[in-house]
């Protein structure tokens, strides 16, 4: 084998992309000549209008439109409920709009029933946590287990001294009744007799219902063509409800309803955070499929005991205006005016996890 010296290396560009290379060796000369190939190729550029559908412009508010924010910075934080994730905000900024929105609105006492201004009932202190957790109106499944899965950290968060206001829709008939059914304490629930302040948090209003201008990121069952056809068909807002729980204009619901009947692995037992909502018996009866997970039917008994009570005190639980029904609500927790927590509820049954609620109390 003869070993191969070069001798000579010359590149000479070709238009950009060749080389001409010589070499030569002891015995012979080698001469190549590469040239690399050109993959240009004159592509005409193609607006991407071409590949949509024509579309008719209109100047309808309704539809919406990238919200101005000004003034606010938040970060996104994850939260659950029943492990089960969404989002919500955590904001930074001194006084919240939040808070100024909600300076319009009264709601009534239900241990009292006095009526006052929604944000008098806190933020004097601008150090003082306040736990403001939004109902949904109070014959609701949600609105419910929130208050059942909340009172027992009612006395954790009084020994941090931090308060807990929860709103409702209803009237004062219905938060009573609804406290009573709940064992929920009167002093910390208040009614509204509309979704005003629902609306001007920007609230999720349910399915074929206008979306409110607040609200930033309108589904299409909220688009004007739906409401617009629900009204022409005249579809009853208790079948809009029933739409609801199939999950079409509740993202979420169905697995949320699944993971009720066939129990969740990751989970806690459902009897330590719904305590005295199913009987002793009952609860029992679940040890024969394991212990310190949520088992099977487990939290389905709680959902179904609940029903009993609901559907058995309907018309006084729920508002008079049946179009309330489907309003979804949401958790904050202000520190003065400030809001240092958010949390919106997607869909039913996608309520805020509690555990992360009072964590960002403390």
């Amino acid at each position: 084998m003869h070993a191969l010296r070069c001798t000579r290396l010359v590149v000479a560009p070709d238009e950009g992309l060749s080389a001409n290379v010589s070499a030569s060796c002891e015995d012979k000369r080698l001469f190549f000549k590469t040239r690399a190939p050109s993959f240009r190729r004159a592509i005409p550029k193609i607006p991407t209008s071409a590949f949509m559908p024509p579309t008719k412009r209109t100047s309808d508010k309704s539809i919406w439109q990238p919200p101005k924010v000004s003034g606010r910075k938040s970060v996104i934080i994850c939260a659950a409920s029943d492990n089960l994730k969404s989002t919500t905000t955590k904001s930074t900024t001194a006084v919240n709009s939040e808070y100024e929105s909600l300076q319009a609105f009264n709601v009534i006492s239900a241990a009292t029933g006095q009526e006052c201004v929604l944000s008098s009932l806190w933020g004097e202190d601008a150090t003082k946590k306040v736990v403001v957790p939004f109902l949904t109106q109070f014959g609701d499944f949600d609105s419910f287990e929130l208050a059942q899965r909340l009172r027992p950290k009612l006395e954790q968060l009084q020994a941090a001294d931090v308060r807990v206001v929860a709103i409702g829709i209803g009237n004062l008939a219905a938060a009573r009744e609804f406290c009573r059914l709940t064992k929920f304490p009167p002093e910390m629930v208040y009614a509204s007799d509309s979704a005003a302040p629902y609306d001007a948090l920007g609230f999720a209003p349910g399915f074929a219902r206008p979306a409110p201008p607040a609200l930033q990121k309108p589904r299409w069952w909220n688009s004007t063509w739906v409401v617009e056809q629900s009204e022409k068909v005249k579809l009853h807002p208790y079948l809009k409800l029933v739409i609801m729980c199939a999950g079409i204009g509740s993202p979420g619901t169905l697995p949320e309803v699944f993971r009720g009947y066939l129990g969740d692995k990751n989970a806690p037992e459902v009897f330590e955070r719904y305590p005295d909502v199913v009987p002793k018996f009952m609860q029992a009866l679940f040890k024969v499929l394991g212990e310190g997970y949520q088992r099977p039917f487990e939290l389905a008994t709680v959902r179904l005991t609940n029903m009993a009570n609901v559907l058995s005190n309907w018309e006084t639980l729920t508002p008079q205006d049946k179009e309330l029904i489907l309003q979804r609500g949401g958790s904050f927790v202000f520190e003065g005016k400030k809001v240092i927590y958010r949390y919106d509820d997607p869909a039913i049954l996608k309520f805020v996890d509690v555990e992360v609620l009072v964590e960002a109390a403390l």
